[in-house]
């Protein structure tokens, strides 16, 4: 009798803690730590070049930087940081598991369109990386683009105009 109450609360205790287990594994898979957002506007003479990144970083600190042309360097390169406030991260976070962000299987289009100005993006998790591609399957594009105007939403109004994450 004693023996079978040990092997049922065991039982118990081995469910709680899987249970558990699950949750926090979700948590993980939904806790971003970085996103970035990479555009270019296409394959342009050098001059008329441009494209540019976002990086967000949980904590909100983030950076956009804006290269002319095809050389990176100091010259062609203008950076701005922000600064987003936790309450815009947690409304991006929430919008982005409603978006399923991080449960889609996102999927590139096969072939991808050649020429042309493109944006994609990156969601860096504890679990691992998520990146939707710049040409997603047709079922996946206008969520894709809602993600990444959800991103651009939180950003700051940043000083130089031309710093953008818009591939046009």
């Amino acid at each position: 009798m004693l023996r079978r109450d040990v092997t049922r609360f065991l039982l118990i205790v081995l469910a709680t803690l899987t249970s558990v287990g699950s949750a926090n594994v979700m948590a993980d898979n939904t806790a971003w730590t970085r996103i970035s957002v990479f555009w270019n506007n296409g394959s342009l003479p050098p001059p008329h070049r441009r494209s540019g990144s976002l990086v967000l970083e949980a904590n909100g600190q983030g950076t956009q930087s804006l290269v002319q042309g095809y050389h990176v360097d100091a010259a062609s390169t203008t950076k701005q940081d922000f600064v987003v406030a936790a309450a815009k991260l947690a409304a991006l976070s929430e919008q982005l598991r409603k978006l399923k962000a991080f449960s889609t299987r996102w999927q590139a289009l096969e072939p991808h369109p050649v020429g042309g100005s493109m944006r994609w993006l990156r969601i860096e998790t504890a679990s691992g990386v998520i990146e939707i591609p710049p040409f997603p399957i047709a079922k996946q594009r206008e969520r894709a683009a809602e993600i990444i105007a959800a991103v651009k939403a939180v950003v700051p109004a940043l000083n130089a105009s031309e710093m953008t994450i818009d591939a046009d």
